[in-house]
């Protein structure tokens, strides 16, 4: 049987993140500016937020 996620219960969470007088620190992966723009753009008030770049699918090594 698939698991269900409960989407409701993940964004009242994070409605209690926004109540912390301190913001929580989160480590996020990027890829590339395109696939992080939304998601840096939501989080942003909510974490102190470190962005770890990495995307060894590119290719060739030159356009790294």
């Amino acid at each position: 049987m698939r698991k269900l996620t409960d989407y409701q219960w993940e964004i009242e969470k994070i409605e209690e993140l926004k109540q912390l007088e301190n913001k929580p620190k989160l480590l996020m992966q990027s890829c590339c500016a395109v696939c992080n723009s939304w998601p840096l753009e939501y989080l942003y008030s909510i974490f102190d937020i470190t962005i770890y770049y990495n995307n060894s699918n590119i290719y060739p090594r030159s356009e790294y």
